[in-house]
């Protein structure tokens, strides 16, 4: 019943993902409109309020089709709703907490330690390179938890 309903659903699925995409590419637009016209302030206000406004229905369709679709991969078991990948989860979910948590020492020791001079903005960029590291920690992670 689920795999019908699935079926069903790819067309609603795809087009949901679809008109999130375009809505969240098109959001820009009014922006630019205002800076080409090069009106008062208000003018660039009332644009940023479209341009929230449009993110915002583009995030809730992303949201709309990907609850419904991740509900029926998990009733399926399917892609990260496997077995095995639920069994990984509490590894996963774990060294990611604790990196995640080592991150911010790193960056609170950095920008208000000994040596640290309390402005962040000269330590950005311990998050940035966090952030892609946090990619290669997790693959070593999913190559261990494999060889297991």
């Amino acid at each position: 019943m689920v795999r019908e309903r699935q079926r069903e659903y790819a067309p609603t699925y795809a087009r949901l993902n679809i008109t999130g995409t375009v809505l969240c590419i098109l959001a820009a637009v009014p922006l630019f409109a205002a800076m080409c016209v090069s009106a008062s302030g208000l003018f660039y206000i009332g644009a940023v309020c479209l341009l929230l406004a449009i993110v915002s229905v583009g995030c809730f369709a992303f949201v709309l089709g990907g609850v419904n679709h991740s509900t029926m991969q998990a009733l399926l078991e399917e892609e990260d709703y496997t077995r095995e990948n639920k069994a990984k989860s509490p590894i996963v979910g774990a060294v990611s907490g604790i990196y995640w948590l080592l991150v911010t020492a790193v960056y609170l020791f950095c920008t208000f330690g000994p040596m640290g001079n309390g402005q962040p903005k000269y330590s950005w960029f311990i998050w940035a390179v966090a952030g892609v590291l946090f990619g290669a920690v997790m693959l070593v992670v999913k190559l261990i938890a494999r060889r297991k």
